[in-house]
């Protein structure tokens, strides 16, 4: 519609005059849009905005990147073994999954990584190779995650569920729909915060409750609590750790494939110059190396095959 173009052109240029002021681009947005939770558009703008900030962060700020990264790992740690699979949703500039995988170097895994932002994966392509790690890093969607059901054995979040308030119920069936053995949730946990903290998570449109939420889906709640670690106090870092009901019989062996179209659930073959839903007809482009998996990256290519 014209005026849903004319709407994003007018945010795109307001955040991005926003931010380059120093002001905060994200509550503008809010305001803009009159809403108490963030949309799927500014939190795109803001976070292609931050590309880099996140490196820079790492770099000045080693040792605590280390210590986080660690205490990630010990509750990824039961689930997996060489030849493990884990998948950071939200991975933004890859630099806790380049951290973790660096805490695992006794044993080799197949890491993946998702962001919404193209710029903030371009960043986390060059930084995982600065790391001498390894990872298949791309652009995709929490709520559409483009792989198959039980197909990565462990998926973690670092902070990405944080501004999605008011879907959390969406975002945690999406993870358990993706893993095999377990979701490992780092989030700020709003019910374990001050009241100080409470006001500010809210704000800014925080998640809530993924403890109850996550039990009412069906999952195992196996951690639950505040984690040592934390560069915030008014954004508590929390553990929501979760096993899979199913019997572990029933999701050993071997595994399902990998990709799947985020529209019509297919499954998805990679090529050299994009990914291909053939049994759809649609394909997904690569830019300058990151594959472009979202549902609105979706071009219709009976034909290009």
């Amino acid at each position: 519609m014209a005026t849903e173009s004319a709407y994003l052109k007018s945010l795109v240029l307001e955040m991005r005059l926003a931010f380059a002021r120093g002001e905060n681009a994200m509550a503008l947005a809010r305001e803009r849009e009159n809403a108490g939770a963030n949309s799927v558009a500014s939190t795109l703008i803001a976070y292609d905005l931050q590309a880099g900030s996140y490196v820079n962060f790492a770099r000045d700020n080693a040792d605590y990147i280390k210590r986080w990264c660690s205490q990630i790992g010990e509750f990824i740690k039961p689930y997996v073994d060489s030849g493990s699979t884990i998948l950071e949703v939200g991975v933004g500039e890859a630099t806790t999954l380049a951290g973790i995988l660096e805490y695992f170097d006794n044993i080799v895994l197949d890491s993946f990584g998702f962001d919404v932002s193209w710029s903030r994966i371009k960043v986390g392509n060059n930084w995982v190779k600065e790391r001498r790690v390894q990872s298949q890093l791309f652009v995709g969607d929490l709520f559409r995650i483009p792989l198959e059901d039980n197909s990565i054995d462990v998926v973690y979040t670092s902070h990405s569920l944080e501004p999605n308030g008011g879907r959390e119920r969406e975002a945690i069936a999406e993870l358990l729909r993706v893993a095999r053995k377990a979701v490992v949730m780092i989030e700020p946990i709003f019910e374990l915060a001050s009241e100080q903290a409470q006001a500010r998570m809210s704000e800014h449109g925080y998640v809530r409750d993924l403890k109850g939420i996550s039990e009412s889906l069906g999952a195992e709640v196996a951690e639950y609590g505040l984690l040592g670690v934390c560069s915030n106090n008014l954004n508590p870092s929390g553990i929501v750790q979760l096993k899979k009901r199913s019997k572990i019989d029933e999701i050993s062996g071997e595994k399902s494939s990998l990709w799947q179209c985020p529209i019509t659930g297919v499954s998805i073959v990679e090529r050299d110059e994009y990914f291909l839903a053939k049994d759809a007809g649609i394909a997904y482009p690569v830019l300058r190396g990151v594959p472009l998996l979202r549902a609105e990256h979706a071009v219709v290519a009976s034909l290009i095959e």
